[in-house]
């Protein structure tokens, strides 16, 4: 088929397959009705975690402290603890002795850390990392 600036679009004409098949036409359910009939089954829903989200129902039930359970604060504050690298970024924010140059025996992800030396903070032994950087005085 031509266009208007005279180059050439493929168009596939469907219309006489079309005219062999068979019409088949299904009213469109009403959601009460479905929910309704669904209501009448007794089953149970299982989750089971894809490969890629391995652990994102123990992550969505975690937050739920008045099942006794952590919450996310106190989550972080354990993975920060046993991190290496937050404890080393957590030595150098509290003692106040950021160091100008990355130590050489960083490893990548601690330069990147210490690249963003103004965006840390350390509230109530969480540290962590403002969007917009901080000025003097408000953090490391």
């Amino acid at each position: 088929m031509k266009k208007k600036d005279r180059t050439f679009r493929f168009c596939v004409d469907y219309r006489q397959l079309n005219s062999l098949t068979r019409k088949v036409t299904h009213p469109l359910l009403k959601i009460g009705d479905t929910l309704d009939a669904l209501a009448e089954l007794d089953f149970e829903v299982e989750h089971r975690a894809g490969r890629l989200h391995s652990n994102a129902d123990e992550l969505s039930r975690a937050s739920s402290t008045q099942c006794g359970r952590l919450s996310i604060r106190e989550l972080l504050l354990a993975a920060q603890q046993v991190d290496s690298d937050i404890q080393f970024l957590r030595q150098w924010l509290v003692g106040a002795n950021w160091p100008l140059e990355c130590p050489p025996e960083c490893s990548r992800d601690m330069l990147l850390l210490w690249q963003k030396r103004r965006s840390w903070a350390d509230e109530d032994g969480l540290i962590w990392c403002h969007s917009r950087g901080l000025k003097t005085g408000e953090g490391a």
